[in-house]
């Protein structure tokens, strides 16, 4: 392993100091924080990868028995239910503008729209005046009976936002395992990415997919029991 030096001189002072601000001057501490949040990054990465997937495929499936084959790219064409309200002009045009960078003969379909979109299209589509115009019936990719009393389309484009913004930290090499404190200092913590966790692991229960990732998920615990014990 790499000295505090080594580690400071590759990736800056400035990132390597917060470290070991959080492990309160304990350098050898703060190099295997460093290392488990590089970990931790890298296996939640995959676990909202494949979350974005499955939430997507679902979304997909529905809105074709409502809308037909092609409805992505038709909801935000001329008349498609995401242009007929101001509110939801923005989702219009991200899909618009991606389609736009197709070779139409050759490249657009469906398909490719649809896993060429980013996480967040799919959040924004529960937003309530796009949730509205989609048939006000998208909470129906979720199992009756699995899905707790009282949801709402808000609460699940929450949840959803949690995901995106978490996946944006993971992607940047953020300090997903800090928590930045009111006086600008970082401290352990654990706790958002154990509700990232329950929610990922809820959600797919109410879409009724068994969860595939189950041995990451019991890694990414056990490294957090481990951090829980840094504090």
């Amino acid at each position: 392993m790499f000295t505090i030096d080594e580690y400071k001189r590759i990736y800056s002072v400035p990132r390597i100091e917060i470290y070991i601000k959080a492990c309160h001057g304990d350098e050898n501490k703060a190099i295997l924080l460093y290392e488990k949040n590089r970990i931790i990054s890298s296996m939640l990465q995959s676990i909202l990868i494949e979350f974005e997937i499955l939430l997507r495929n679902k979304i997909d499936n529905h809105y074709i028995k409502k809308w037909g084959d092609d409805w992505l790219l038709k909801s935000a064409q001329v008349n498609g239910f995401l242009t007929k309200d101001e509110k939801n002009k923005k989702t219009a045009e991200k899909i618009i503008e991606q389609f736009n960078k197709y070779d139409l003969k050759n490249q657009y379909n469906h398909n490719k729209l649809l896993s060429d979109l980013p996480f967040s299209i799919w959040e924004y589509l529960f937003a309530y005046s796009q949730f509205r115009a989609g048939g006000s019936s998208l909470l129906k990719i979720f199992e009756k009976k699995k899905l707790p009393k009282m949801t709402t389309q808000n609460k699940v484009k929450k949840i959803i936002n949690a995901f995106v913004r978490q996946r944006n930290n993971t992607s940047h090499g953020s300090q997903i395992c800090l928590l930045k404190m009111n006086n600008g200092d970082f401290e352990i913590s654990t706790i958002h990415l154990r509700e990232i966790l329950k929610d990922a692991s809820d959600m797919l229960n109410w879409m009724n997919i068994p969860n595939v990732l189950t041995e990451t998920y019991i890694e990414i615990e056990k490294l957090l029991d481990e951090l829980d014990l840094y504090k």
